[in-house]
């Protein structure tokens, strides 16, 4: 759920798809805190590369709180993703960003992503 859509109507909805998350057999949710605060998330969602014999490791979503921007969170986040991915034998940590992120982006090149510009996205909702 996205910031401008909380109020405390969304709380139980927002809990029960917390749960869901938790509770889902191929997805890892790593939770950062800063004095027990909570400062950021990563889910993490688990695929197979047919080509490569090998799963693959999907950031669904990855998000720090504005307050705890620009601490080294997302990278630190991030980081511990590869570690999960290489324990596991991934063959690769993979993500989609919005092309106007350029914060996220920045980040994603400095930590080795490589961008792959003649990759589209497609999505059928069902």
């Amino acid at each position: 759920m996205y910031p401008s859509q909380w109020n405390e109507k969304n709380q139980k909805d927002c809990l029960q798809k917390l749960i869901k998350l938790l509770e889902f057999q191929n997805a890892n949710f790593l939770l950062a805190k800063i004095g027990g605060t909570p400062a950021g998330f990563i889910a993490l969602n688990w695929g197979f590369s047919t080509t490569k014999g090998k799963p693959i490791l999907l950031v669904q979503d990855l998000f720090v709180m504005p307050g705890f921007r620009r601490k080294g969170i997302a990278k630190m986040l991030i980081n511990e993703s590869i570690l999960l991915g290489k324990e596991r034998d991934a063959n690769r940590l993979q993500l989609n960003t919005g092309t106007n992120n350029n914060n996220a982006r920045a980040l994603y090149q400095t930590l080795g992503f490589e961008w792959f510009p003649n990759k589209e996205i497609y999505m059928l909702f069902i």
